[in-house]
């Protein structure tokens, strides 16, 4: 790396360390700070575009916050997914 490229990475990494950080990360919305069930997990929408990818017939993701899927829509979501979870396991680095 050249000096210039050097120097540039230094300032900005000394101005981040400046900043307080947030993690934005899509799961983390308001008063929910973890998952609801496993829904949330195993229909997080990257997954869910790699079992669509499978064959999965729904591509759609859950209801958003601030809404809430209901249970039976988590139920069947989650039993349409489950033959779909081996064929995408390790693939894009979310499975």
């Amino acid at each position: 790396m050249s000096s210039d490229n050097r120097r540039l990475v230094e300032e900005v990494e000394a101005g981040l360390a400046e900043l307080p950080m947030f993690d934005v990360h899509t799961h983390l919305v308001g008063g929910r700070l973890g998952a609801r069930g496993l829904h949330d997990i195993l229909l997080y929408h990257m997954v869910v575009s790699d079992l669509y990818a499978a064959g999965c017939p729904s591509g759609a993701r859950l209801t958003q916050f601030p809404n809430r899927p209901t249970h039976e829509e988590a139920r069947q979501r989650l039993a349409e997914a489950i033959p779909y979870l081996l064929p995408v396991s390790g693939k894009g680095g979310h499975g």
